[in-house]
């Protein structure tokens, strides 16, 4: 009886001081996020993004005043991000795309953050940090935190069975003073001129606009994994084949999205494109970062996509009619 019951007060002292550590990483992490960096810095960052086996990678100039972030693409694409609005400016087509949404938050309700130890990045120290949904297996986040300032450093990106699937990382850095970047510098890039076409954000969630676009019911699904809203539905030329309308309903959790592509199946993309909606040579299907799988009911094609298990997948597939 005595082993017993020293063995039961061993299993609990264990569990006890792993909740403990558990909760400690947690505050820790949730302490480090809590506030959005007010610092100017000014650096390199380089994105690498793995689709099927083949790695893309990009760098990008990034300046922060501590209200306002532009993003400088080599390929003349500009992102300029106030807390209101996030600006796109694609210098091939001299359009600008705005969206009614400024920064995203630094970890969303749904998730989790976890201290797990310690790194350097871009001669910064910071910490390292998991950040993973409290339901179901969605792809997780690794970041690093600038010690001092709470700036991001690195991202990692990784998929429900944990394979990186980005991640995007501070190469060099500079920590500023304020005054050094004024606002008037985030207002629009050098480049633009009153001839440029403003196009805004689309996404109105305008389910029966859509419908009269695709010529097909609009059905959304009747069931969705923890923790998933409705983002938004627009109508979009198909990847395949422009002269197509489909219909495109995203799904967000605040870190990951599930995108619902619904269209006609009495256009046949396999006569003008050569491809079919069940094909590996459709653009939708080839989605090399998630899970896809695709249906027919009625009178369309649904192609659904999503980083999430096989098994969620399917379940949202049998719940659109």
């Amino acid at each position: 009886m005595k082993r017993w019951a020293i063995l039961i007060t061993l299993v609990v002292v264990v569990f006890t001081t792993w909740q403990l550590s558990t909760l400690a990483s947690r505050v820790r992490a949730t302490t480090l996020l809590s506030d959005t960096p007010t610092c100017a810095y000014g650096g390199t960052v380089t994105s690498r993004v793995m689709l099927g086996n083949r790695e893309y990678t990009t760098s990008a100039i990034v300046s922060h005043n501590g209200q306002f972030e532009m993003i400088e693409y080599p390929n003349g694409v500009t992102i300029i991000t106030t807390p209101q609005e996030t600006r796109t400016y694609r210098r091939k087509t001299r359009e600008i795309e705005v969206k009614r949404a400024g920064f995203e938050p630094r970890f969303p309700a749904n998730y989790e953050p976890r201290w797990v130890g310690d790194g350097v990045v871009a001669g910064q120290r910071a910490a390292i940090i998991d950040i993973r949904a409290k339901h179901g297996k969605n792809s997780s986040k690794r970041i690093w935190v600038d010690k001092k300032t709470g700036v991001i450093l690195r991202t990692e990106v990784r998929d429900c069975c944990e394979k990186v699937r980005s991640s995007t990382e501070f190469t060099r850095i500079s920590y500023i003073e304020v005054k050094a970047l004024a606002d008037s510098r985030f207002a629009k890039p050098e480049f633009v001129d009153n001839s440029w076409v403003t196009v805004t954000d689309s996404r109105a969630n305008d389910i029966a606009l859509a419908q009269k676009a695709v010529g097909v019911h609009i059905a959304l699904p009747k069931s969705l994994p923890a923790g998933y809203k409705l983002a938004g539905v627009n109508v979009q030329p198909c990847p395949c084949c422009p002269d197509r309308k489909v219909a495109h309903i995203r799904y967000s959790d605040g870190m990951n999205s599930i995108s619902i592509y619904e269209m006609s199946a009495k256009h046949n993309c396999a006569k003008s494109c050569k491809t079919s909606c069940k094909s590996k040579d459709c653009e939708i299907m080839r989605a090399g970062q998630a899970n896809v799988t695709s249906v027919t009911r009625n009178d369309k094609n649904i192609i659904i996509v999503a980083d999430i298990p096989a098994g969620e997948l399917k379940k949202i597939a049998e719940s659109i009619d």
